[in-house]
């Protein structure tokens, strides 16, 4: 039997932001996020991270600046890597409109936003960003995003039953913890991802 060489095996670490300020607009992350940024990168150092791909939105961008500068690498910013609503990028009637259209979002996922936004959609987005960073020369990339879209292109690798049985959590608000870690890896002879971590935040306690 023929057997994979390293190089055609990648590993894509993927972070949830740390804990935000409660607000409206482009809230930055907290004390407590600042935190759990600083603990994730820790636990990230003996991981050989080659390329960070993050969110421009702040929470993500400071998350990112907090890890990278412990791993010693440089931000790279990708704006498919968005959550797929932002409260103050639509008008809306006040934000409990707001929460209520992301949990409708979320479980249906053909539902088109205020944006034009579907979960689907972005789960797609999400994936060129994946495909992109597969094609570079690096073995293990990080990328950093928010809760609902690392959701979304889950639910489009995998079927909810497989990932509801992964974690109780995800199965019941369909989202991913403050700066918790979804391991996946990347076979590039088969073009199969596999699901190795799943919302995991040891490394936070």
């Amino acid at each position: 039997m023929h057997r994979l060489t390293i190089k055609k095996i990648k590993y894509i670490f993927i972070v949830r932001h740390g804990d935000k300020v409660r607000g409206i607009g482009d809230v930055p992350i907290s004390k407590k996020g600042s935190q759990e940024a600083l603990k994730t990168a820790v636990y990230l150092s003996s991981k050989k991270i080659n390329y960070i791909c993050a969110s421009p939105a702040q929470r993500t961008l400071q998350t990112a600046l907090i890890i990278g500068n412990l791993l010693k690498k440089k931000i790279y910013t990708d704006i498919r890597l968005k959550e797929r609503i932002e409260y103050d990028r639509v008008t809306m009637l006040n934000y409990h409109h707001y929460i209520y259209l992301c949990g409708k979002s979320s479980f249906d996922r053909s539902f088109i936003l205020p944006n034009g936004n579907t979960s689907i959609r972005c789960g797609n987005k999400f994936k060129e960003v994946i495909n992109n960073t597969i094609n570079k020369d690096f073995l293990n990339s990080l990328i950093i995003s928010h809760g609902g879209i690392i959701a979304d292109f889950l639910r489009n690798e995998f079927t909810d039953e497989y990932l509801n049985s992964n974690d109780s959590f995800f199965a019941k608000y369909k989202i991913v913890k403050p700066c918790s870690i979804t391991k996946i890896l990347f076979n590039v002879n088969t073009k199969k991802i596999q699901l190795l971590e799943l919302n995991t935040t040891d490394h936070l306690l």
